[in-house]
């Protein structure tokens, strides 16, 4: 399908409790850290009752079905979520920065997990068939240091918590507002990752 109503330029900036936040700073996927991590809380406590009894186990048949009902409403909120942003923004180009792969390395065990089923490979794949069905351009640009660059002045700054602040030119905001700018900021100077 085409629309000659999409003609927006749209920066993206990936997260793991909101799907996706607009170089506008419009946000998409609220929810989606709450499904997630419900979905986490229930993996993590089947493991450690599977490990305490392997020789006494009923089967996994039971944890498998309460599994499958929680990908079905994560991955039913992602598609909704994804057809929102779509239908409100009428993007042209989404510039969207490529992650880094998910690693084990640092010493929080519960976040390293928690980032490990991370189904953030499943958002992008429903984002690129998405843009397909809607013949939105959909370009991956660089992602290393994009949430501690100024989007403003280009200079480095640093982030706490959720703020992002520049100490050369004092510009501050939310940090996936500004690695959202950044998306745009990048593919429209071609610093992009060639497929």
């Amino acid at each position: 399908r085409t629309h000659r109503d999409y003609t927006k330029e749209l920066g993206l900036s990936q997260g793991i409790w909101c799907m996706f936040t607009t170089h506008e700073g419009n946000v998409y996927g609220e929810q989606f850290g709450a499904i997630h991590q419900e979905l986490v809380e229930y993996m993590r406590a089947a493991a450690r009752t599977y490990s305490r009894e392997k020789e006494n186990n009923a089967g996994r048949k039971k944890y498998k079905a309460h599994k499958a009902r929680l990908d079905a409403k994560l991955e039913t909120y992602v598609n909704q979520e994804i057809n929102r942003m779509i239908a409100v923004e009428k993007p042209k180009i989404c510039y969207l920065p490529k992650l880094p792969k998910t690693g084990s390395a640092g010493y929080n065990k519960e976040i390293n997990y928690s980032a490990g089923v991370w189904k953030k490979g499943f958002i992008r794949e429903r984002l690129e068939q998405k843009c397909r069905e809607h013949s939105i351009e959909l370009i991956e640009v660089f992602g290393k240091a994009i949430s501690t660059e100024c989007s403003s002045c280009g200079e480095m700054g640093k982030y706490s918590k959720e703020r992002f602040r520049c100490g050369c030119c004092g510009y501050e905001t939310d940090k996936k507002i500004n690695a959202a700018q950044n998306a745009i900021n990048r593919g429209q100077t071609e610093y992009i990752f060639e497929k």
